[in-house]
């Protein structure tokens, strides 16, 4: 850079100090404000000698470096300017007397201005067509409960008085829930547009708008602030045809002059959702920072939207973003006075969690970072008096400038501490849905914002998050500011949570609190001491966090807790290699014994420390050095398989999408894919985290950068799988009859299994003898009855193998006629009916009057005298007979009655027409059975 003859953007910083620190020192006040600076006539005159030395300074550079372009000045929180030089000038400029440093104003990255595109609104509606998400955010976060409420003055707390400056792309002051102007009297109050140098802040991009809507629309949508005030300053050029790309590459330059303009223009809330997206922190931006804080000035910035870590490879300025992945946490605005916010997608718990592309902490110092959360979702205003939805923590940030704002108009007596303790001591901790272990620290900070609990609690407890490495370890004194308007008798507590994201892997480190309950009086405060210590042959390398708590039973603040051992054990800052998603992988034993019940699973716990690329870089079918992308806070899949002696895959018995980082557990039972026990033998479990890539040429989703780790589990006494056996006393298909005067039968049916089996017959449990023998009394219906048996065997917990039959039992009815030889009393269906003549028997064959018979059954009998015949019908069939003839007619076809005796015959004896018995009974479909012993005979047919 100081051998290049290209022009640098640089922030020239002279020895005097700027205004607020030298009114401060002079005055002894540690806390000012802007109007009371303004009118300090020696503060005046002391910012008007300075900017007659920036003056003169320039004017020397141009001596030095007659083609450099000052930019803007900062007198307030700054004493210094911005400018354009080359670099070969550069150490020539330090050496001016009144110079004190000069510092390269990074160049924004490709990656951010990807970001900002992502975040940039780029069509919107008229309509509100997502009005129920704006909803959702504002009752989550309780800010709905907070409008209900009143100030000291009795003014509904909706931001009234406040001011909030917005540094960004500018702001369309015109859109009617934004006042529809810009002035004293509107909503937006002032501004400046230092990417054009004049002005007017008049949003082109649409991203302030949507920002400034976000804390402050008052009109068909509502902000969380609706009645606070706004400055809009645009920090990038309006763009044109002729807009040059340094122009724009080099906007960060811009954002310092607007925050010392913001100081100037009486703000008291800065928002900033263009962070500084530069790899160096800086001395200068860390003390603009200290001096807004002497203003009471709180500053709220985006965390970006880089997830765990972002991919550098910066052609504009290699030497401020170091190619290779490093923490996406490394800007001057995660400095300990800046609310740093990350992003949450859903207000609605359990299901709410840290957004996949929220930056993840820590600062470059090692400090936790973000703050806290809000949701990374908006649906406000856009440019042209329209409305659109966009994601990304610029919009989470918006939403805690404007909860901060009710804060301060509910408590305008409150500190920036005070305010930026109520807004983390009483954040909603996230717990991870998937493994119910808290979410990192890291990536929540001290949890999910809530407006009601900010403004409500009863204590403020300072320092409000506390950063510490394992060998810096020191006690720390905790201030807790009892703000109720009562006595507070509270309780203090520490919990150690995740050491390098597990639950409790915090071996070797000890946190204790003293005392563990205080009272303290209203208006009072008081001290509870944290006492850290550690092992450091025993503890873990890497982040180990812990909350402090302080509760009076009914509610509760906390402070979040990091302490790291040895940081140049992280991979951060910068590695070129893409680090693994996968740390401590491990199984809790190496032998799964089926026999024994303490052994009879495998537990394979495994760390996921890192999340999958998105962006540029996911896309395959293209060079492999990919320039830009970000590591995302969740893992696009994670698979564990068991494979066999031959890795064949015997099962996948783990697959889970869109694990956040975190520590989890996946259990095998010893089942394979068909989910019966695997049998004896090694075998090889491999679990697998997967990004998702997007094949250019194939255009589809496909798996990429796979990290794997493995190991190996002997398992020993697989259980006989064999199904039991299953016998039973009767056929699958089986028919039972009765009478149909006689009640519905029960069968008895028995079978047979192995003994200590367990035998289900229709759905209730039947005993099971020594034998193995069973049996259970079925009852019959008249229709089909089905009867299901089942023989089980319980070879496992989660496994009962069984055989089971589906018997069909045909219950049919029948019907009885019941006759004897010289009787002419007969019975149907046990009733006692009369023949003309009584059945006699001749040549070996019974011979009767058929007609009481077949009418019984509900059949006809005719008689053609003319023919001597005799006609029969029954349920469509039809018999004919002749008298004195050995030969009938059965359904039209010609049969003999009895083809083993021709002397069979119809005759008429006494008058009456006998004909044979069975010849007829059967021809009909009747069952006919002689007893001999009381010379009866049985007639049976069906029933209907």
């Amino acid at each position: 850079m100081l051998t290049s003859t290209a022009f640098q953007d640089v922030m020239v910083v002279l020895r005097d100090e700027p205004v607020i620190e030298h009114t401060k020192n002079r005055t002894g006040i540690d806390k000012l404000d802007t109007e009371s600076i303004k009118s300090d006539s020696n503060s005046s005159s002391y910012e008007n000698k300075l900017i007659m030395t920036q003056s003169m300074v320039f004017n020397k550079v141009k001596q030095t470096s007659p083609d450099a372009e000052i930019g803007h000045s900062l007198t307030w929180t700054l004493n210094g300017f911005t400018m354009k030089a080359r670099g070969v000038d550069l150490s020539k400029i330090a050496d001016i007397k009144e110079v004190k440093a000069v510092y390269p104003i990074p160049v924004v990255s490709m990656p951010e201005i990807s970001t900002l595109a992502f975040e940039t609104p780029t069509a919107g509606s008229e309509d509100l067509v997502l009005q129920h998400m704006n909803e959702e955010v504002l009752t989550g976060l309780h800010v709905k409960d907070v409008w209900q409420m009143k100030d000291a003055k009795g003014n509904p707390i909706e931001g009234s008085n406040i001011v909030i400056a917005v540094i960004d792309t500018g702001v369309d002051y015109t859109h009617p829930d934004l006042g529809g102007c810009l002035g004293s009297s509107c909503k937006v109050i002032g501004g400046y547009d230092f990417g054009d140098d004049d002005s007017d802040p008049m949003d082109q991009m649409g991203h302030g708008t949507l920002v400034a809507g976000t804390i402050a629309a008052d009109g068909r949508i509502k902000g969380t602030a609706p009645k606070a005030k706004l400055l809009a300053y645009k920090v990038l050029p309006t763009l044109t045809t002729t807009t040059p790309t340094s122009d724009v590459l080099l906007a960060p330059g811009n954002i310092y002059p607007a925050i010392d303009q913001a100081a100037k223009d009486g703000a008291d809330i800065i928002n900033i959702s263009l962070t500084d997206e530069s790899r160096l922190k800086t001395d200068y931006g860390k003390e603009i920072i200290e001096n807004l804080e002497t203003l009471n000035i709180i500053v709220v910035a985006a965390a970006g939207n880089s997830g765990s870590a972002v991919y550098c490879d910066d052609p504009f300025s290699p030497d401020l973003c170091p190619k290779g992945y490093s923490a996406p946490l490394l800007t001057t605005f995660t400095e300990p006075n800046v609310i740093t916010v990350g992003g949450s997608v859903s207000t609605d718990m359990p299901v709410a969690r840290v957004a996949p592309f929220s930056s993840m902490g820590p600062s470059i110092d090692f400090r936790l970072k973000p703050d806290l959360i809000a949701p990374a979702y908006t649906f406000n205003t856009a440019t042209g008096s329209r409305y659109v939805y966009e994601e990304g923590t610029s919009f989470s940030t918006p939403l805690v400038s404007g909860i901060a704002a009710l804060i301060k108009q509910g408590h305008p007596d409150w500190s920036t501490e005070d305010v930026r303790a109520s807004l983390i001591n009483t954040a909603t901790v996230f717990y991870n849905d998937d493994n119910e272990e808290p979410e990192s620290l890291l990536l929540q900070g001290s949890g999910r914002v809530d407006a009601l609990r900010a403004l409500e609690t009863s204590v403020l407890v300072e320092p409000y998050s506390i950063s510490m490495t394992a060998t810096g370890l020191k006690p720390v004194n905790l201030v807790v500011k009892n703000v109720s308007g009562t006595t507070q008798t509270l309780s203090a507590s520490v919990e150690l949570t995740l050491g390098n994201f597990e639950l409790g892997a915090n071996d070797g480190l000890k946190l204790s609190i003293s005392p563990s309950t205080l009272t303290i009086p209203k208006g009072g405060s008081a001290t509870v001491t944290l006492i850290p210590s550690a092992d450091l042959t025993e503890l873990s390398k890497g982040p180990h966090e812990g909350l402090v708590w302080l509760s009076n039973g009914e509610t509760k603040a906390h402070v979040p807790l990091l302490i790291w051992n040895d940081p140049s054990a992280w991979w951060f800052p910068v590695t070129e290699t893409r680090p693994s998603k996968l740390a401590n992988v491990r199984a809790s034993s190496t032998v799964l014994d089926f026999s024994i019940p303490e052994q009879r699973t495998v537990t394979i716990d495994f760390t996921l420390r890192l999340g999958s690329i998105d962006g540029p870089a996911a896309l395959v079918d293209t060079p492999t050095t990919i320039p830009y992308g970000y590591l995302m806070n969740s893992v696009s899949l994670v698979e564990i398989s068991i494979l066999d002696e031959n890795n064949a895959t015997v099962t996948t018995f783990y697959a889970e999408t869109g694990l956040l980082i975190g520590h989890y557990k996946a259990v095998w039972n010893g089942l394979g894919e068909d989910n019966f026990p695997v049998k004896d033998g090694k075998y090889k479990y491999v679990i697998a985290a997967s990004d998702s890539g997007i094949s250019v040429k194939e255009q589809q989703y496909v798996y990429i950068n796979v990290d794997t780790a493995s190991g190996y589990i002997q398992v020993k006494n697989s259980p006989d799988t064999t199904p039991p056996s299953l016998t039973v006393n009767i056929p699958e298909e089986y028919t039972v009859t009765k009478y149909v005067f006689e009640p519905d039968p029960v069968l008895v049916l028995s079978g047979k299994t192995e003994a200590g089996n367990f035998v289900e017959i229709n759905g209730e449990s039947v005993a099971v003898d020594s034998s193995g023998m069973f049996k259970a009394n079925i009852p019959l219906t008249t229709q089909v009855n089905k009867v299901t048996v089942i023989a089980r065997r319980k070879v496992l917990d989660e496994l009962t193998l069984e055989t089971w039959k589906l018997i069909t039992i045909q219950l049919v009815p029948l019907n009885l006629i019941e006759l004897q030889i010289g009787k002419p009393q007969f019975k149907v269906n046990n009733q006692t009916k009369i023949l003309d003549a009584p059945p006699i028997i001749k040549n070996s064959r019974t011979l009767l009057p058929i007609r009481a018979v077949v009418e019984a059954m509900g059949g006809q009998v005719e008689w053609d005298p003319a023919d001597r015949r005799v006609d029969i019908t029954y349920e469509g069939k039809s018999i004919n007979l002749w008298i004195g003839k050995n030969k009938a007619k059965v359904n039209g076809q010609e049969v003999m009655i009895d083809p083993s005796n021709p002397n069979v015959v119809p005759e008429i004896t006494n008058s009456r027409t006998m004909v044979p018995l069975r010849f007829v009974a059967e021809s009909l479909g009747c069952h006919v059975e002689w007893l001999p012993n009381t010379k009866s005979i049985r007639i049976t047919y069906q029933a209907g």
